[in-house]
């Protein structure tokens, strides 16, 4: 074991995780310190010892096994899922835990993890007047990354058949950051700035609370004009349905169709993924000063049903975070309840200066289909 230090805030930290009769890993890494370095070497040198000799077939490293649990991530999960932990396991498991012996994995090991990810978090970004820009890796974050190596370990007993013993992965003090949402008179003077096609997407965002994904990824095919309801892939990948209000009729029935995809990008010749260019040039443009994102409008829509006293859990069933039942006479129940529950929520749409007029589906023509990518 050995550290070096390579520049003010990298070091080389050398080891055999497998004992000196095993593999050598030589891996470089960003540390606020040498202190930090040192530490985690000792860290590592201790795990070592501790390790008990694994037979040939219990050799499997992270890195060996993870491949392939990308795939089967890609049967069994969502693109944009798989996407997010194909990209911490390439940035950040790989680098720290990649090399370590899958049944050798200890709950040390993720204390490492943990202490790297923190070390980072004050060195990384560019340079603003000449100080270094602090963009924190916040515990939240860490939490999360670790959860993704919690689903593979356990894909690992699971799938693999290993006798790998569960461990208890402690977590770090994080809040859930609260956002300061946007009033009704704002999403209003929003939407009038908005063009057609980006007006729609946002129409589904706050008066239905869907998340970007679940709008942007909306077929046609789930689209029910005949009983004003529609169907989405939620988070997890079950079906949600909910009740469409006259808005969200009316803004998707002013869309041209020009594919299977409701937000169809011409340029890319599938769905729409994002919203931030038009909404920015929105929010500018009505004089908003707040930071406005895609996931605000879901969080002001649980606000505003919140102040007309709603219960909560109709608005949990009206944002998917509690899984609907299965049968049609359960959906057709919950569909009467939360139609009734939302019933004049946006009727303040009504006294909007120029956004009235767009409620038939005449006047809502596209413009500019392309500013939406």
């Amino acid at each position: 074991m050995s550290v070096r230090q390579i520049a003010e805030d990298k070091y080389i930290i050398d080891y055999y995780p497998d004992g000196r009769k095993g593999k050598r890993v030589r891996k470089v890494y960003t540390l606020p310190s040498r202190e930090v370095a040192e530490a985690i070497e000792r860290d590592l040198v201790s795990l070592n010892k501790n390790s008990k000799t694994s037979q040939s077939a219990g050799q499997a490293t992270i890195d060996s096994l993870f491949p392939t649990y990308l795939k089967w991530c890609e049967q069994h999960k969502r693109e944009t899922t798989v996407t997010d932990i194909e990209s911490v396991y390439t940035n950040h498991i790989s680098r720290v835990l990649g090399a370590v012996t899958v049944e050798k994995l200890r709950v040390g090991h993720i204390n490492i993890y943990k202490r790297m990810r923190a070390g980072e978090k004050a060195i990384r970004g560019g340079k603003i007047k000449g100080i270094k820009r602090a963009t924190m890796v916040s515990n939240r974050t860490i939490m999360k990354e670790l959860s993704y190596l919690a689903s593979f370990l356990k894909w690992c007993r699971r799938d693999m058949e290993m006798e790998i013993k569960p461990l208890y992965i402690e977590k770090l003090p994080h809040a859930r950051p609260k956002p300061i949402v946007l009033s009704p008179e704002e999403v209003g003077s929003i939407l009038v700035n908005l063009t057609p096609l980006p007006r729609a997407v946002v129409m589904l965002l706050y008066t239905m609370g869907l998340r970007l994904t679940e709008a942007t990824c909306l077929r046609w095919e789930d689209v029910d004009f005949s009983n004003n309801v529609l169907r989405v892939v939620q988070k997890g990948g079950t079906w949600k349905i909910l009740p469409m209000n006259k808005w969200a009729v009316c803004a998707l029935q002013g869309l041209p169709r020009l594919g299977d995809w409701v937000f169809y990008s011409p340029r890319t010749k599938t769905h729409i993924y994002d919203i931030r260019k038009p909404l920015e040039s929105a929010r500018k443009a009505a004089g908003i000063d707040k930071k406005v994102n895609h996931h605000l409008f879901r969080h002001s829509i649980a606000t505003h049903l919140m102040g007309l006293n709603v219960q909560t859990r109709l608005i949990q069933e009206y944002l998917g975070h509690a899984e609907i039942g299965s049968t049609d006479w359960y959906m057709h129940v919950n569909m009467a309840i939360l139609a009734g529950a939302t019933r004049g929520a946006f009727d303040f749409l009504d006294g909007i200066p120029g956004l009235a007029g767009m409620l038939t589906t005449q006047s809502l023509v596209i413009s500019d289909i392309s500013e939406a990518k």
